[in-house]
């Protein structure tokens, strides 16, 4: 028999739909997500104030503290106490400073440099727990400048060196002498000479240095007094002297690039072509020419027609 009746399917039960947040309630979310992060900045910020307190009290304790006004100085033979004074002088420094102040090397660095007597600042470091250590490279004597019947020491560039910070060598450190045209004044202390004559006679002095000349052949005066010709343009402009008495006739000075010479690097193998053949301080030759590409020398006590000796 059909049933009249329809079985009754199970209920379950639903969710509610979602409700849209209230403003009420975004503005809790906010006011909770501020306080948060107010509460964030506060502990940083405070610990940062406290570590920057503690900092600042611990190096500024003595034991970090440098007296720069006390500087500690090796110094070369040649160099007199009075220049470490001069030094601290003209850099300013004075005080206790802690080797962690901020900017204290470049400080000292920049002191230093400014000091007439100073090539260079090679290096400023701390040394713990209360110590800073400068190397610097001093202006060093390289030639005497002879004028008149006075001399002054200059340095590799031709600085004039003071003769109250720097002391005159003795005969077993002997500098070569450069004799200038004799219209060449002395300029101050410090300060570069400008004299083209002198220029030219300290770089060709730095350049025989480099190759070990100097030493070698004892090179004792570098001759410009006839630079550019002012007393004899057939002449050779600069002439070099050994202590053996031989001569060099070298010519112009590098800058001069009027046709004719040899450069000086030419002019300089030559006379290490002589060197090599008679010796390194030439005690026979009375001169050599190494103006051209063919030099010639002329040995002591011969005459020049029959001694006349092409370099090849």
């Amino acid at each position: 028999m059909m049933s009249l009746f329809r079985k009754a399917e199970p209920q379950f039960p639903t969710a509610p739909p979602p409700r849209a947040p209230t403003q009420a309630g975004l503005k809790r979310v906010a006011v909770s997500a501020l306080l948060i992060l107010i509460a964030a900045v506060l502990t940083l910020s405070v610990g940062a104030i406290i570590m920057g307190e503690v900092w600042d009290f611990v190096s500024n304790l003595d034991e970090f503290k440098v007296d720069l006004g006390l500087p500690r100085a090796e110094l070369p033979n040649w160099a007199r106490p009075a220049i470490a004074l001069d030094l601290k002088r003209t850099a300013g420094l004075s005080g206790a400073h802690s080797i962690f102040e901020p900017g204290v090397v470049k400080k000292i660095a920049a002191a230093y440099a400014a000091s007439h007597w100073v090539l260079k600042v090679n290096y400023v470091k701390r040394v713990f727990p209360n110590s800073i250590e400068i190397g610097l490279t001093l202006r060093e004597p390289s030639a005497s400048v002879y004028i008149g019947d006075a001399s002054y020491l200059v340095d590799r560039e031709g600085v004039l060196l003071s003769r109250r910070f720097y002391r005159w060598p003795s005969d077993s450190e002997r500098l070569p002498t450069i004799v200038p045209t004799g219209r060449v004044t002395p300029c101050s202390p410090g300060r570069k000479w400008r004299d083209e004559s002198v220029q030219a006679g300290v770089g060709l002095l730095r350049l025989l240095r480099e190759y070990g000349i100097v030493k070698k052949l004892k090179i004792a005066t570098i001759d410009v007094s006839n630079f550019r010709g002012v007393h004899d343009r057939k002449k050779s402009e600069i002439t070099i002297w050994n202590e053996s008495g031989t001569h060099i006739k070298w010519g112009r000075f590098a800058a001069d690039k009027r046709p004719g010479e040899v450069d000086d690097l030419v002019k300089l193998q030559n006379l290490l072509t002589v060197v090599k053949r008679e010796g390194p301080d030439l005690p026979d030759i009375k001169y050599v020419d190494v103006r051209w590409t063919n030099p010639y020398q002329m040995r002591k006590g011969q005459k020049a027609e029959h001694t006349m000796a092409a370099l090849r």
